[in-house]
């Protein structure tokens, strides 16, 4: 596509079109210009190997290049399960031309374009709170700033917690993820999801089907490491807990941790971190690890209390698809 009408002769013109063959190292090459150049090689060879086995979609991988075909710019959008993307924070070629930002502000519109055409309800981008740059960028082409994301971790050893059930938990009764479970978790989900401080701006944008099948992806198969607690003689879910197994980290990952309205102030989510540290010394893992938005104050407040400790920050931007009004009622 042509991104160059409409402007003044003074301006560079350039297009702007999906990546093929021989472009799409070269483009991947311009979006990991940020680290080191020795590791940049072997960092795409590594992403061109996932393309080729279907695990990471370059069908979104957008360039734009001058009138002499050279390379200014790239941007990559990656679907996901759930009804997200997530798209690559956009690199240029020389990041102090005055067209460094619309050439930005270009590939985003064209790629929000592309995306809005799926199914996708949101399209949300990670990046360091320092990229001032890069965050103006985003937020001018429609993905605001929104909170930064926590990462969080405590050796298994080292975590304070207590080592008896509180009296709420002790009649819980457990329930592992299987496909017929599948609509205990997605109820769980929207029982304890319904007044979350993550993410309030997609609050009924995307069910508890789609987060759930946001976490699969990440957790692979579950199992037992995914459970969700009800009360003796009921369906209604009480707790639950998602957790995915990260052994050549050396961690286990929690990815899902809540409890109900009605539960809430009886221990019950440090008792869920006591479960979450058992089943990561039964897999003879060192480390427990978790995501928090920085805005959900009583869950980092849990986590430090634990003796959970920040060891890295990302900014979330975030854009909602425009048609995700109409997905949500689905």
């Amino acid at each position: 596509m042509s991104a160059s009408a409409g402007r003044g002769h003074d301006v560079p013109s350039w297009n702007i079109a999906p990546a093929t063959g021989p472009e799409i190292a070269e483009a991947l090459e311009l979006l990991y210009q940020r680290w080191p150049a020795s590791r940049r090689g072997a960092m795409v060879a590594s992403a061109l190997q996932s393309a080729s086995t279907g695990e990471l979609d370059l069908r979104h991988l957008l360039t734009a290049r001058d009138s002499a075909g050279n390379l200014q710019g790239a941007v990559l959008g990656v679907p996901r399960p759930g009804r997200e993307a997530v798209v690559w924070t956009p690199a240029v070629a020389n990041a102090r031309e005055p067209a460094a930002s619309q050439v930005v502000g270009e590939l985003l519109q064209e790629l929000t374009a592309r995306l809005d055409q799926t199914a996708i309800s949101c399209q949300v981008c990670f990046l360091e709170p320092s990229c001032r740059e890069e965050r103006h960028w985003l937020t001018a082409a429609g993905f605001p700033g929104i909170a930064d994301l926590c990462l969080l971790r405590a050796p298994l050893l080292e975590l304070e917690l207590p080592g008896d059930a509180p009296p709420a938990a002790r009649a819980l009764q457990c329930a592992w993820y299987t496909p017929e479970q599948h609509a205990l978790f997605a109820r769980a989900i929207d029982v304890v999801q319904s007044d979350s401080l993550d993410c309030p701006e997609m609050h009924g944008l995307r069910t508890a089907h789609d987060v759930l099948a946001s976490h699969a992806e990440s957790a692979g198969s579950p199992g037992g490491l995914w459970r969700v607690y009800t009360e003796p003689g009921s369906s209604e879910p009480v707790a639950i807990l998602l957790l995915a197994d990260r052994p050549v980290a050396d961690q286990v990952e929690l990815l899902y941790l809540g409890v109900s309205p009605q539960a809430r102030g009886q221990g019950l989510g440090r008792w869920l971190l006591t479960e979450a540290r058992e089943l990561a010394e039964e897999l003879d893992r060192g480390w427990l690890e978790v995501a928090v938005e920085s805005r959900n104050t009583p869950a980092l407040a849990l986590y430090e209390k634990a003796g959970f400790r920040e060891f890295q920050r990302h900014a979330i931007h975030l854009r909602m698809s425009p048609h995700d009004h109409r997905m949500a009622a689905h």
